[in-house]
């Protein structure tokens, strides 16, 4: 009898670390962490650079966001939807030989682009640009090679792991700028560099779960194996990139740097949401994925579903008590040059709640591998996310700006979940 016990109480703690709501709440911690460490380094840049140089930090994350977007279509992705279709011997070799050819392009990439801008400084030293360009490529080594780590972690539905690794990168990235405040003074382009730093020493150093050989012949046809499906994926990302943030190119294309950083600072507040939506994705996606294989697409549907009705909730809540204590956010976090933020925060928390409801029917067709779907249809919606942005910018400002990107996003959302529909429900039975 105590046996039977000691073994029913083990069956159930074991079911609760493989469920989905244990994963979830591990990666809302995680994200917790990731969303609380990026407040804190851009309140601090709010707080000591110029309103036209935290516009040109929240241009130099953009970018950054874009080349993780492009490793997620080409690396990520591809391992996360596959990975539940492979025994461990074919897992095993097929992701060491991605991670392996990914840090070698990254090596030789990140290292040339470094040495060229720094040349290019040397000769002219104030150019802000070609300092933020030097910065981009050193920090983008680092912080490439930990998202990769993290994608996998949560792909093995480990995120215990991606909450260590993201430990170690918080305290050292914070280390790393506290001294530097002390020391010398705090600027974008060193920020960056230090948040690859970071990532280098946390994924590269800490990291124990890959050997650094290079088989070429394996990282050749793994890289055409991802090809299949990151095609598409790539050209998906891209449009989707293009825009979600053609609000901030447009706003800086006619209304400057300053309008940039007056724009991203309205976002901040609101930020972690997005972070949010991403660690949902690490999540769900593997999930899926072996839901799919297990032929119960229909309940992976009721989930996202559920999940999309939860989430709005939550950030209207969180919106509104935002709204309470303004004031106060306005005193202790901002400068004066800040005032006007709040104008914008309820165009940020619906924009929120859609991409959420956005980023799940993209989960659910990424699961179901409909990538050549979700490529054409953000082309189409970013033509027309910017051609709107582009009048409406000119016509009304930063609010122009915003609303167009709202409409792109409802319009999209609709038509995705509509197909998303379709291919578990109806061409099911076709």
């Amino acid at each position: 009898m105590k046996k039977h016990l000691v073994q029913t109480i083990s069956n159930k703690a074991a079911y609760l670390s493989n469920s989905i709501l244990y994963r979830s709440f591990i990666a809302a911690i995680d994200q917790g962490l990731n969303s609380f460490v990026n407040l804190i380094v851009q309140f601090i840049l709010i707080k000591t650079v110029t309103k036209d140089e935290f516009g040109y930090y929240s241009l130099g994350l953009s970018i950054i966001m874009y080349l993780m977007s492009f490793q997620n279509a080409v690396v990520n992705t591809p391992i996360t939807v596959s990975l539940a279709e492979r025994n461990e011997f074919e897992k095993n070799k097929y992701v060491a030989s991605v991670f392996n050819g990914q840090f070698l392009f990254l090596i030789i990439i990140c290292s040339l682009g470094a040495v060229i801008s720094s040349i290019t400084l040397v000769i002219n030293t104030e150019s802000a640009i070609t300092a933020l360009v030097m910065s981009l490529f050193i920090g983008s080594f680092g912080v490439l090679n930990r998202e990769f780590l993290r994608s996998f972690f949560f792909a093995e539905e480990k995120p215990l792991k991606v909450l260590k690794l993201d430990f170690y990168y918080s305290a050292l990235y914070l280390s790393l700028i506290g001294i530097a405040f002390l020391v010398y003074k705090v600027n974008v382009p060193l920020v960056i560099i230090f948040m690859g730093l970071a990532a280098s020493f946390d994924s590269l150093i800490l990291n124990k779960s890959f050997n650094y050989k290079f088989n070429f012949n394996d990282i050749k046809e793994s890289f055409k194996e991802n090809w299949i499906i990151s095609k598409w994926a790539l050209i998906g990302i891209t449009v989707t990139h293009l825009q979600g943030f053609s609000y901030l190119y447009i706003i800086g294309l006619f209304l400057g740097s300053a309008a940039m950083g007056e724009v991203s600072a309205s976002r901040l507040l609101l930020m972690p949401l997005g972070l949010i939506i991403n660690g949902w994705g690490n999540v769900i996606r593997p999930y899926g994925a072996k839901l799919r294989e297990e032929g119960r697409l229909k309940s992976f549907f009721r989930n996202l579903v559920l999940a999309g009705v939860v989430f709005p909730v939550f950030v209207l809540a969180f919106t509104g008590i935002l709204y309470l204590y303004s004031d106060i956010i306005l005193k202790y976090f901002f400068t004066g040059n800040y005032k006007s933020i709040f104008e914008y925060l309820l165009f940020w928390a619906v924009m929120s709640c859609v991409g959420f409801i956005q980023a799940n029917a993209s989960y659910g067709l990424q699961v179901i591998k409909k990538f050549k779907s979700l490529a054409l249809l953000n082309a189409i919606t970013m033509v027309i996310t910017i051609i709107s942005s582009i009048f409406l910018t000119q016509v009304w400002g930063i609010k122009g700006a915003l609303s167009a990107s709202l409409i792109g996003s409802s319009i999209f959302t609709i038509i995705l979940w509509y197909i998303l529909y379709k291919s578990i429900f109806i061409n099911a039975y076709e």
